[in-house]
């Protein structure tokens, strides 16, 4: 997948023409994966390039707790697995604030990507203060010579599949049900640390990450996962805390035991993706490290019956 910023498309060539989709997509949930879908079999149907225009920048993380379901790296990772060819990014600059919906179409969907099919969601609102609508989309098919294709929101049990809806359902541990609404297990992505290595020490190695500080983060606590390293997928157990029986972390860490794993090197600098699919407990701090390394296999023996679950 090529991914490249605004300021980068004056190189870029769009060939015969792009089928392209447009959102924010944090999450890249089952909605998302609806418009991405139908923008990538079009594009093959049709023999154009699949584009996905989205915002780099646009989510507020600022001090009111908002957080990205998907840090920009993480959505790259899930586009490129959903089969786009082309990642634009855009900068949520003042002046991409201020442009009009008009100007809008006519540099990003007319001049740089010789848009022939875009597909959107029938709420999509684009555009100084979101004043562009699917009409305006609609109005400038004639123009400049694109197909639009409109989708409704997907629903789930009766309310529609949001990242707010699947935000608040992280933040209250209800990862079973947030992952449903997702279409795969919350992901989270980063490069190996190392650590205190107290994990080796009591014979359940970790790999060891320490996630963005604008992604959300489910609540504390020890979770069945599964996790990729080096291009092979492990079962695996995580915890997410901060390891207060044998560390007491000043920051927050995600440390994941890959089950039938012997490393036969360091694995330090490695992009590493953690997968979690149920929770097992609330993090705890034991009195002893042998109590610790006791539950410790009981969580292994009760994430291998939650990952072999289908």
């Amino acid at each position: 997948m090529l991914v490249i910023k605004a300021d980068e498309l004056d190189n870029f060539d769009a060939g015969i023409g792009t089928s392209v989709t447009i959102g924010k997509f944090d999450g890249v949930h089952l909605g998302h994966r609806k418009l991405i879908d139908e923008t990538v079999r079009y594009a093959r149907y049709a023999g154009l390039l699949s584009c996905v225009i989205t915002f780099k920048n646009a989510e507020n993380t600022g001090g009111d707790g908002m957080r990205l379901l998907t840090t920009f790296e993480e959505k790259c990772h899930i586009m490129e697995k959903s089969g786009v060819d082309v990642l634009v990014v855009l900068e949520f600059t003042e002046v991409l604030k201020n442009m009009s919906a008009a100007d809008f179409i006519d540099f990003f969907l007319g001049d740089m990507l010789n848009a022939s099919s875009v597909t959107v969601g029938d709420d999509f609102c684009f555009g100084k203060d979101r004043k562009g609508s699917v009409k305006d989309l609609s109005v400038a098919q004639m123009e400049y010579g694109y197909n639009l294709t409109v989708m409704k929101k997907e629903e789930a049990d009766g309310d529609q599949i949001s990242s707010t809806r699947i935000r608040n359902l992280i933040k209250e541990g209800n990862l079973k049900e947030a992952n449903d609404l997702l279409g795969y297990d919350y992901l989270i992505e980063g490069i190996t640390e190392s650590g205190k290595r107290k994990g080796r020490e009591i014979g359940v190695p970790t790999v060891n990450l320490y996630p963005s500080p604008e992604k959300l983060i489910p609540p504390f606590g020890v979770y069945a996962s599964k996790a990729v390293l080096e291009g092979k997928e492990y079962n695996a157990v995580t915890n997410i805390g901060v390891c207060p029986t044998v560390i007491d972390n000043k920051k927050i860490s995600v440390e994941t035991h890959l089950l039938k794993f012997t490393p036969e090197k360091e694995t330090y600098g490695e992009k590493f993706y953690v997968y979690l699919h149920d929770h097992i407990r609330e993090e705890i701090k034991f009195d002893s490290v042998n109590r610790l390394y006791d539950q410790m296999q009981k969580d292994i023996q009760e994430a291998e019956k939650l990952l072999a679950k289908p």
